[in-house]
């Protein structure tokens, strides 16, 4: 048979597509012979290995102990001695339950480290999970710039001070603290949820960001939110501190009798040891807030930035634990008066169950030991101004309750 030239040039050119398309039909089949993806492979069930997993774990559960057992002898020895019953510790008494209430939520963190996905708990719990945890942080931060501009006020304004600090308001202000954080969270009950992975035996679920929060923006929002909450008081404070400080090296400089410089450096002591409660909450939480905003926006993923990611990510949930365990252990080792009022402790319950078991003026009575009501309204005059006893932690100023 003879072909024209046209169609052997016709033919010519489709030689090459079918070769082409016979290429693909193999690959196809090759492709088809292979293993259909794992679980592991697709969708890791841990975030992290046994090896990193385990010590972690330790640790959180050391952590547990000493955090819940430190917080609740800290709101007892607030709450219970009549002498500790301070403006300055009432917020440290709600910072306390902060503090206690952020270990709630840690067997569902490590629930969630070990098992990440599937998620098993249901979308609430998830939901819950990081509900609760941003509401104790925004807690947290709260109680500690409140108590900061209340020393600022009573050390450098101390006649403003004494005419708007008041227990009253102090408790208003607490309860004011609490149903904020609780409401500037809402936002994070749309963020979180329950998202589908691929896997091996079907759809998968995991506790994670949900794809909508990101593609709306209320994410990005959240985490700016989040980051000008922290990084906003973070500055208040750091200016306060720093004119505390200066006001009191120049009081002190100035104080002529050996009593005057005495207290002034008591004060001094329980500035300082207000002052590392919140370097220390700053240095615990600040691996966590510059990841969340580092890592929020990262649209493509490498193994780099995912190593990285995952490194701070375990190293700051640890830190977070150790915010809320190491606060108790400053008290006591900072504070004489903390520790005075943590030996009679064990009086104070006793004298409680009484009171509760009879009644009758015997609630009135302070404890024979304990600093009595008198010493927290006792006034003298310095220079012109009007400075007050403070039982708890020796702080200058203490403001006429009402």
């Amino acid at each position: 048979m003879f072909y024209s030239n046209d169609t052997l040039s016709l033919l010519q050119m489709l030689l090459p597509l079918l070769e082409r398309y016979n290429e693909s039909l193999h690959l196809r089949e090759v492709r088809t012979e292979l293993p259909p993806p794992t679980l592991a492979a697709d969708v890791p069930t841990q975030l992290f290995s046994d090896t990193i997993l385990v010590p972690v774990t330790v640790l959180c559960g050391l952590l547990f102990v000493v955090g819940v057992t430190g917080n609740i002898l800290t709101v007892l020895v607030i709450v219970l001695d009549r002498g500790m019953r301070t403006t300055t510790n009432f917020y440290l008494a709600s910072l306390a339950v902060a503090d206690l209430l952020t270990f709630v939520v840690l067997p569902l963190e490590l629930y969630r480290l070990w098992q990440f996905q599937p998620w098993v708990l249901g979308p609430v719990a998830c939901r819950v999970l990081y509900y609760l945890k941003e509401t104790f942080t925004y807690a947290s931060i709260l109680h500690i710039t409140a108590f900061t501009i209340e020393r600022y006020l009573a050390i450098c304004h101390p006649f403003t001070a004494k005419r708007v600090i008041r227990k009253s308001r102090v408790k208003k202000l607490i309860v004011a603290i609490w149903g904020g954080a609780f409401v500037i969270t809402i936002p994070v009950l749309f963020i979180f949820g329950l998202e589908q992975r691929r896997g091996d035996a079907g759809p998968v679920q995991a506790c994670t960001v949900l794809e909508d929060s990101k593609l709306s923006g209320l994410l990005l929002v959240a985490t700016a939110s989040s980051t000008v909450f922290f990084f906003g008081p973070v500055v208040l404070m750091s200016v306060m501190y720093s004119l505390i400080a200066r006001h009191l090296r120049t009081r002190t400089a100035q104080a002529c009798s050996s009593s005057l410089r005495v207290r002034e450096k008591s004060t001094q002591q329980v500035v300082k040891m207000l002052g590392v409660v919140v370097v220390t909450f700053v240095i615990c939480w600040l691996p966590h807030h510059v990841a969340q905003l580092t890592f929020s926006n990262i649209q493509i993923w490498t193994q780099k930035t995912t190593t990285l990611n995952n490194s701070i990510m375990i190293t700051s949930f640890v830190l977070v634990y150790v915010s809320s365990t190491i606060n108790p252990i400053l008290y006591n080792v900072m504070s004489d008066k903390f520790r005075k009022a943590l030996r009679r402790l064990p009086t104070n319950i006793a004298a409680s169950i009484v009171r509760r078991t009879k009644g009758g003026n015997f609630a009135r009575r302070p404890l024979k030991n304990s600093p009595s009501a008198s010493s927290d309204t006792t006034a003298f005059r310095t220079r012109g101004t009007i400075e007050q006893t403070e039982p708890l932690f020796s702080s200058v100023y203490y403001c006429t309750t009402v």
